[in-house]
């Protein structure tokens, strides 16, 4: 320390501490949030520049062992434990407010090992008005969902749903912004690059993995820009299988509203070794546990009828309809094809004329096994129309053993 040594308020310099198995029991309660606890131990170093009696900066390292921190909030009580917790970080002052940086940052729970690099915050006030601007090079979202329970804003439905869905994957390059006004915080903006990004089915969300791309806003509008290869989807309640995205480009859009999230892109392509589609999409998933609803238009450019069955929404299907399409259709190919489907989810295939769901495929060289005690028709150029439940088929020419046919009718 250097000043006038009659008076302190002049001093200023640096001081250095090390502290060896500090038990978090001792932390006083008026440095935690209300209704959180502290167990477990931790070894600290740390410097502190100091001027005055104000501290200016701060920089240190801090490695714990066996720490429990439980946080009782709106009568629900939320429990973190890690082995080990560690990572190096810096603070400091500066006129309109203050800056934290976090490196290295470790979390070791039961085997699994979260990472985070670069993690710089700062901090600005403005009247009534704060905001914190942050930014990190590279955050792993595996195991993310084991650090909800000490971040105190989320509410409690916030943190079932982030741990529900269980993210994974990688985020490079976020920036992002929260306002804090009258108490309350949110997230005013920001900005990622994605590579392997993936969620969990949890409710109305479907499972996808393997996304790359970038995504933009804030928790009421925004865009997420998809550039991925080798992607996967799947809704249990819909498709039997998870299906297989080899190609995924274009950008999605997103709104929030008091009532419902509106989710829509005005083209993405999407392709894969069975069919090459050109999709124009509106989601619309209520905030309350009502349906969600579609508005989807699709331009098939190529597509495998084999393959008919790992698409058919056989979960809002007659299992004797999904059966004898199983079984019907086994070969052919599709060309510049559309699907239109318009309505709730829960109403398909619209029997009551709630929605519209209408499916137009030009077929060449198919095969179709339309009952069992007959000859199946092979080499079939024809229109296969699907409008509700019912199918046409309006077959050009096709072959039944030897015989050539024209002009056939199926339904």
């Amino acid at each position: 320390l250097y000043g006038d040594s009659g008076r302190p308020a002049s001093w200023q310099g640096r001081l250095y501490t090390k502290l060896q198995a500090l038990a978090f029991t001792a932390v006083p309660q008026r440095y935690l949030y209300d209704g959180m606890a502290l167990q477990g131990v931790a070894d600290l170093r740390l410097w502190a520049d100091v001027a005055g009696f104000n501290v200016q900066s701060v920089s240190g390292e801090l490695d714990t062992h066996d720490l429990q921190v439980s946080h009782v909030r709106d009568d629900q009580e939320y429990h973190f434990t890690a082995e080990k917790l560690g990572g190096r970080f810096g603070w400091r002052r500066h006129e309109s407010g203050w800056q934290f940086a976090l490196q290295q940052l470790v979390v070791e729970q039961q085997g699994r090992t979260w990472t985070t690099d670069n993690l710089s915050l700062a901090g600005i006030n403005e009247e009534q008005v704060s905001h914190i601007k942050g930014v990190s090079s590279l955050i792993k979202l595996d195991g993310f969902g084991a650090l909800l329970p000490v971040i105190p804003e989320l509410t409690p439905a916030d943190r079932q749903l982030l741990a529900d869905l269980k993210p994974q994957g990688l985020l490079k390059d976020l920036q992002f912004e929260l306002s804090t006004e009258g108490g309350a915080m949110q997230v005013s903006d920001f900005s990622a690059r994605f590579t392997g990004l993936g969620i969990g089915e949890s409710g109305a969300y479907p499972l996808f993995t393997g996304l790359d791309g970038r995504i933009s806003g804030n928790l009421t509008a925004g865009t997420v820009t998809l550039d991925s290869y080798n992607a996967s989807i799947h809704n249990s309640s819909l498709f039997r299988e998870a299906l297989s995205l080899q190609r995924v480009q274009g950008d999605i859009h997103w709104l929030v509203g008091d009532e419902r999230v509106e989710v829509g892109t005005d083209a993405l392509v999407i392709n894969n070794q069975d069919l090459s589609l050109n999709a124009k999409f509106g989601v619309e998933f209520p905030v309350e546990e009502a349906a969600v609803a579609i508005n989807l238009e699709l331009a098939v450019e190529h597509a495998d009828v084999g393959r008919v069955r790992a698409y058919l929404p056989a979960g809002k299907m007659s299992p004797t309809a999904v059966s004898w399409l199983d079984d019907s259709l086994k070969s052919g190919t599709v060309t510049n094809g559309t699907v239109v489907v318009n309505g709730r989810l829960d109403q398909l295939p619209f029997d009551n004329g709630e929605g519209r769901l209408e499916v137009r495929l030009p077929v060449t060289r198919a095969e179709l096994h339309f009952n069992p005690g007959w000859s199946p028709l092979t080499e079939i150029n024809a229109q296969v129309d699907f409008t509700g439940r019912s199918m046409d088929i309006l077959g050009h020419t096709a072959l039944m053993r030897t015989a050539e046919l024209e002009n056939i009718r199926v339904q």
